[in-house]
């Protein structure tokens, strides 16, 4: 039973590191610069687009979740194709998928499921943010990159680092057991 416990530092930060990535969904992505956040303050009730339940107040700080409700509801005019809001909602949900894979894995101890879905979430949300800066979304007057984003650069690191560290602790515990002499 002693030896269970060598995991338990690795796995709690495996598992704490890849909760704290499928929280980031709802975490700022991006935020308002300071000058811009004024000017939605002064119409905070307004909504920002019809059928759409957010105000300017809500989109000061906006999450990965705002992100895919926005382009789903303006897709068709924004692009003039239908489509095009679901391709983004699609790309934010692989980024929700791919996080709460790495989850499961960190319950399941599953040190290298973790890391591939850690990377593929780190990839998916590069692409993300690529566009994102291709298109002027962010990093101009009116919107900076909010803690999610940063975020997403340090804790899959942190992920990544535990789930090496499980890994070994894995293989030690595998290995002393086989070496013990009770199996033989």
């Amino acid at each position: 039973m002693k030896e269970k416990n060598k995991l338990f530092i690795p796995y709690v930060i495996t598992l704490i590191g890849t909760i704290m990535m499928t929280l980031l969904l709802v975490l700022p992505f991006t935020t308002a610069t300071d000058e811009y956040a004024e000017r939605l303050d002064r119409f905070a009730d307004t909504d920002v687009y019809k059928g759409l339940s957010l105000t300017c107040a809500d989109v000061k700080n906006v999450s990965l979740v705002d992100y895919a409700r926005i382009y789903v509801a303006v897709g068709e005019n924004f692009w003039k194709n239908e489509y095009a809001g679901w391709i983004y909602a699609g790309l934010i949900a692989a980024i929700g998928l791919f996080s709460l894979i790495a989850v499961i894995k960190a319950i399941r101890k599953k040190p290298i499921g973790i890391i591939i879905s850690t990377i593929f979430t780190m990839i998916t949300v590069a692409i993300f943010n690529w566009d994102l800066s291709a298109r002027h979304v962010v990093q101009n007057e009116n919107y900076v990159w909010g803690v999610a984003h940063y975020c997403y650069y340090i804790i899959p690191i942190i992920i990544i680092v535990g789930s090496i560290w499980l890994f070994i602790k894995k293989r030690q515990l595998n290995k002393d057991i086989s070496n013990s002499p009770l199996q033989s």
